[in-house]
């Protein structure tokens, strides 16, 4: 359907729990001529809400038509408070 899926996994190797926004994921592409910007928020994403200390969990976000290359990049937020953003390259196929 020309939808890029990313399966994302996430170990918390942290001493407090994490809870990673998934569905909030942009995908940020280096082709800019399609009118986006360069960047793709997430039509959806399925995973836990949290990540227990010493935890791991996978997260499958899915984004509309585009080309497979730049970065993903997913907000997550500490148990204390503490704001996180993971930028994860994608691999081209």
């Amino acid at each position: 359907s020309g939808r890029v899926s990313v399966l994302v996994e996430t170990v918390n190797d942290s001493q407090v729990a994490v809870s990673p926004f998934a569905f909030a994921a942009v995908h940020r592409h280096r082709t800019v001529a399609d009118g986006t910007n360069g960047l793709v928020e997430a039509e959806g994403a399925w995973g836990p809400t949290a990540i227990e200390p010493g935890g791991s969990a996978h997260h499958l976000v899915v984004f509309g038509a585009g080309p497979v290359d730049g970065e993903v990049v997913i907000t997550a937020v500490t148990a204390d408070g503490v704001d996180l953003a993971f930028v994860l390259p994608l691999l081209a196929p």
